[in-house]
């Protein structure tokens, strides 16, 4: 096996190595700053440098593809957009009603200051960075770099699971990791299907977005976890059907 067949890791940890000395930075020059700011400010930095990056990758991937086919993989339709998103939705409230069940965040009660960190911050700032930028981040780190390379050497679950346990990892605890791994492989599947990093960021938006309206709005206990997983089911096949549709019409 070539060296060039785990690049995909080597993608994932330079630009995380980037990231981090950027937020060092970032913190060393703005030492008074708001932590999620701080944060929010060294996603946007390092996520501009990385889909510099990754544009020029895929350009140099679609080198003599047809133009209709460069469309393709950059277009999402409105239907699609909608299910990504109720998919992000349905697997956040899915994944977190699984964790209350199996009373995880009492076993490591560490999560608990993670939690409480995140949410002290104004909503809107949780909304913003949390909700939307460092989602981004991550999407071009983790599937656009991470399993994307990856999976031009390995099926579909190496590089799915490579790059969900790194990504389940960088989050640091275990309740936040195993809820990462899993909705890392949700979002490596979305990018399998639906060819554009765009996808697994809309789907990663929404389940953030209702992870942190979650804490601060809505009570997800009373959400029946069944009702959930059902629905999630039904969006799987929705997207699956969707995906097949698209690549018979093109």
């Amino acid at each position: 096996m070539g060296k060039g067949s785990w690049s995909g890791i080597w993608e994932m940890f330079a630009a995380l190595v980037f990231y981090d000395l950027v937020t060092t930075m970032v913190m060393i020059m703005w030492k008074d700053g708001e932590v999620l700011v701080v944060q929010c400010v060294s996603a946007l930095v390092a996520g501009a440098v990385f889909l510099f990056f990754y544009i020029r990758k895929k350009k140099a991937e679609q080198r003599g593809e047809s133009v209709e086919k460069k469309v393709w993989k950059n277009h999402l339709s409105c239907f699609q957009i909608i299910s990504l998103a109720m998919f992000g939705i349905v697997l956040s409230l899915s994944i977190n009603g699984l964790i209350d069940q199996i009373h995880l965040k009492s076993i490591f009660p560490g999560y608990r200051q993670t939690a409480q960190a995140i949410a002290a911050p104004p909503l809107w700032l949780q909304i913003l960075a949390a909700g939307v930028v460092i989602p981004w981040t991550e999407e071009l780190i983790f599937r656009g770099f991470g399993f994307s390379q990856l999976r031009q050497f390995h099926s579909f679950w190496t590089a799915a699971g490579i790059s969900a346990l790194a990504f389940g990892v960088y989050h640091g605890n275990v309740v936040q990791g195993l809820y990462a791994a899993v909705i890392g492989l949700f979002l490596s599947w979305v990018m399998e299907k639906k060819g554009c990093i765009i996808a697994p960021w809309l789907v990663h938006v929404s389940a953030n977005l209702t992870s942190v309206l979650g804490g601060n709005v809505v009570k997800l206990k009373e959400w029946t976890v069944g009702v959930s997983i059902m629905l999630l089911v039904i969006l799987v096949w929705i997207i699956e059907k969707s995906s097949r549709l698209t690549d018979t019409h093109h």
